[in-house]
């Protein structure tokens, strides 16, 4: 799908360079790289199968404790999400509110610097709980504990704060990607259930994809309108689509294969491990002063997508990402991804498929700044109790 969007973007003049023989005149070993890395990375979902699914470990008291707490804290982040997104669409509206945050001002109802950094740990560590929060009401639903419907409200509440997060920001990137990660546990965690309540999930799943979707395009049109001032006609409509798709592959050759002047060399992807850490230099900053700074220093605009051995590519330099991406790889698939058919490693699974593999695909690297990285080590924590968990079950 991204080839193929990259290809008609590049050919109908909808990328930057607007050279419809762009594709003939772009150097190949970009390509190539990009090709079996996305191989490599993508391999352990190949063998993945449904019925390898061991989920019959009961759940501990301290994670029933955190999946109920995360239950209740989805509930607040949804309203003042929600209500954030209501005040958006009825003032200056999606387009606008996505310009303001690249140029690091928010719309905040809540006005207290604290409370929203409390909001935003709190995001961390329910991030870190979802795949294990969702994995416990899909179970509710195979072993028939409660009604149907008010397990599918349960785990889509889980989405529910990202989701009016992304339409509040006017950022259709989120929603697409919210989109994928509930595409994941319908997927993997779907064949667990009888066929009725497939059909039952088929529908929900078409619902949410059709609600997706229109916000998708909304945003779209509204930032359009915000950047150019000129409402979008119907050629525009789908140019922003396909070219939101497709900009990934054509940028990867166009903007950065030998173009990057100076490596980061880790700074950008792990900056809490450097005594100067970069991202205290755009903090305050929003998403462009963060680009703008390391703009500054690569000389290529780091605010296009690029896929993932684009984005390490930029980070590191040729062999070096190479390397690093061989042992990204080795290490989930050596500890975690091999055993992806138990609970404990669920949290492991859901978010190398995210941060690796759909992101990577693109737009860039899933790995970088300490957010997600505060995220994982959390997700590891739950993993390695819940394996000790298991193993004592079943002694």
């Amino acid at each position: 799908v991204v080839t193929l969007m990259g290809y008609i973007s590049v050919k109908l003049n909808m990328h930057y360079s607007e050279d419809p023989d762009l594709g003939l005149k772009l150097p190949l070993t970009p390509y190539v790289c990009a090709y079996f890395t996305t191989v490599l990375l993508t391999y352990p979902f190949y063998r993945i199968r449904e019925n390898k699914f061991r989920f019959n470990i009961s759940f501990p008291k301290w994670l029933l404790i955190l999946i109920k707490l995360s239950a209740f804290i989805f509930v607040i982040l949804t309203i003042i999400s929600a209500v954030t997104a209501y005040i958006v669409a009825n003032t200056i509206g999606f387009g606008e509110a996505y310009v303001m945050g690249h140029e690091g001002e928010y719309v905040d109802i809540i006005g207290d610097n604290f409370i929203v950094r409390v909001i935003h740990y709190l995001q961390v560590a329910t991030n870190a709980v979802k795949p294990f929060y969702i994995v416990y009401y899909f179970n509710q639903i195979v072993q028939k504990h409660r009604k149907f419907w008010a397990n599918i409200l349960m785990i889509l509440l889980a989405f529910m704060p990202e989701t009016f997060s992304a339409i509040a920001g006017g950022s259709k990137g989120t929603l697409f990607f919210t989109m994928l990660n509930i595409v994941f546990y319908f997927v993997f965690l779907g064949g667990l259930l009888a066929t009725k309540e497939k059909k039952k999930l088929t529908s929900v799943a078409i619902f949410v994809g059709i609600f997706m979707s229109f916000y998708v395009v909304t945003i779209s049109l509204s930032r359009f309108e915000a950047i150019s001032g000129s409402v979008a006609d119907k050629t525009q409509q789908q140019n922003e689509i396909v070219h939101y798709l497709g900009e990934s592959y054509p940028n990867l050759g166009y903007f950065f294969y030998g173009k990057v002047k100076k490596h980061p060399n880790g700074r950008r992807f792990f900056p809490e491990f450097f005594k100067d850490n970069p991202e205290n230099q755009y903090k305050y900053e929003g998403i462009d002063g963060k680009f703008s700074y390391w703009n500054r220093i690569t000389k290529v605009p780091m605010e296009v997508f690029k896929t993932t051995w684009g984005d390490w590519y930029v980070e590191y330099g040729f062999w070096e990402s190479i390397v690093a991406l061989i042992i990204v790889f080795f290490i989930f698939y050596k500890f975690w991804l091999r055993d992806y058919g138990l609970l404990s490693n669920i949290g492991i699974v859901a978010f190398y498929y995210s941060n690796v593999v759909i992101r990577g695909c693109f737009s860039g690297s899933g790995l970088e700044g300490t957010q997600v990285h505060n995220t994982l080590i959390l997700i590891l924590v739950f993993s390695y109790l819940l394996r000790k968990e298991y193993i004592k079950q079943n002694i």
